[in-house]
């Protein structure tokens, strides 16, 4: 095996043995890679190690009880501390990184570009078909920095890094592939998964924030049907199933949901307390 990239790539894993595989072969040429488990039960911490990765424990603090992530920028941060090389990359055990991508960030990496983060475009996997068409492209996440162009993660949920001031900022050309549940009833458990989560963050939820989620909510959703509109008379390519679509909507609705009754709920336990 040819790990010609000195970069260091992190992934977070938790009884993900059935998609791990193919991640991990997608990574190989990659010198660091560092497998952060929450205790699994099922194979996936033999399949890391059997792979030559690099296999950390998951602080006890940035998880529930049942071993699903509380602080996902904590986990994050445990990569980032522990990486080898001052390139780094975070992957989730379920995606898997386009040869064009690997190409691309060894030629960044061998190069020796100066410190930068790097956008990268995510394309989701439909029934073993690459979609070309969805209403959240395009859809790109901070995945691929240098560790002098960043400071460090934050966020419990939908974690990100966050850049230096003055730091070079660009967006690779070769994607990363994202699987999408077939599953209807798990892709709604996950997005109540996270729902819950971003409820449960321990900080008290505003009116301020309640528009907030609303007025974002409603805006995403009207972009993404105009969107929607636009793929089926201009785009050609393979298309997510209209289900998915609105699932991806419904999402928007069911967290506004959630914080309008979050609010409603500290309303009520404030007029107790005082009455």
């Amino acid at each position: 095996m040819n790990r010609d990239i000195q970069c260091s790539v992190e992934v977070l894993t938790h009884n993900c043995a059935a998609t791990l595989p193919k991640t991990l072969k997608s990574i190989n040429r990659f010198a660091d890679v560092i497998v952060c488990d929450g205790g699994s039960i099922d194979d996936t911490v033999a399949i890391a190690r059997a792979a030559g990765c690099r296999v950390f424990a998951q602080e006890v603090r940035f998880r529930n009880p049942d071993n699903t992530i509380r602080d996902f920028s904590g986990v994050r941060n445990q990569g980032l501390a522990a990486a080898k090389y001052p390139w780094f990359l975070f992957v989730d055990s379920d995606e898997v990184l386009a040869e064009e991508l690997v190409e691309e960030i060894g030629i960044i990496v061998k190069a020796g570009m100066p410190p930068a983060a790097y956008w990268i475009p995510r394309l989701y996997v439909h029934g073993g078909r690459i979609v070309r068409c969805a209403s959240s492209y395009p859809s790109r996440q901070m995945r691929l920095f240098h560790k002098d162009a960043v400071h460090s993660f934050e966020k419990e949920i939908h974690e990100r890094i966050i850049v230096r001031e003055g730091a070079a900022v660009h967006t690779a050309r070769g994607a990363m592939l994202i699987p999408v549940l077939e599953n209807r009833r798990e892709r709604l458990k996950k997005m109540d998964y996270y729902i819950v989560l971003e409820r449960q963050r321990g900080e008290r939820i505003t009116g301020r924030d309640v528009l907030r989620t609303v007025f974002t909510a409603g805006k995403v959703i009207i972009l993404y049907n105009v969107r929607l509109l636009k793929n089926a008379f201009c785009c050609r390519g393979h298309k997510l199933p209209l289900l998915m679509e609105w699932d991806a909507q419904l999402y928007q609705i069911k967290n506004a949901i959630s914080a309008i009754s979050a609010l409603g709920k500290s309303y009520l336990y404030e007029f107790h307390r005082r009455s």
